[in-house]
């Protein structure tokens, strides 16, 4: 076994504290002998300190279930094809709003029954990607969600639409 032996324990030359050949502590006092001061014969022990790098493999190991999620969620927001794709629907969204905003001016006192089937369908699913996406970043960010400021202004861009939608199914004119 491998072990370091101190000078003064060596020429101490009793039996009791040599250690044992297979366990490399000393019989006496359990106590490894690379936990002692030099030249202390003596069983009080220093603590051990070690470092250790984890690897990526174990750390993903070391992940509850909830944790791996969030990482995977997380990763999948903040990936390429994903922003480009919810920077489309906000382009979308900014033409159905003019859209919206040219037939309001087309027939005016009219309210929103004047909006083609169509485009009252195309805003309720940009406001329903919009929702998933906001639950989404939530959920991956947890408590530290309303620390983005983007997450805090998007959150408050769906609670609008959100209730817009509301009023307009109540037919309340915004």
């Amino acid at each position: 076994s491998l072990c370091h032996l101190d000078p003064s324990d060596a020429s101490s030359g009793s039996a009791g504290n040599e250690p044992s050949k297979d366990s490399g502590r000393s019989e006496d006092s359990g106590i490894s002998r690379e936990n002692r001061s030099p030249g202390d014969n003596t069983s009080t022990a220093r603590p051990v300190t070690s470092t250790r790098f984890i690897s990526t493999s174990e750390l993903r190991r070391s992940m509850s279930g909830r944790e791996t999620a969030q990482k995977k969620v997380n990763n999948s927001l903040n990936n390429h094809w994903t922003e480009i794709m919810i920077g489309g629907v906000i382009t979308l969204n900014f033409v159905l709003i003019i859209l919206e905003t040219d037939s309001r001016a087309l027939y005016p006192g009219r309210g929103l029954g004047t909006r083609p089937g169509w485009l009252v369908y195309l805003d309720l699913i940009c406001l329903a990607i919009f929702g998933a996406e906001l639950a989404l970043r939530i959920f991956a960010d947890g408590r530290k969600f309303h620390r983005k400021r983007w997450n805090v202004l998007d959150a408050v861009i769906v609670a609008i639409g959100v209730s817009d939608l509301i009023l307009s199914l109540t037919g309340i004119e915004t």
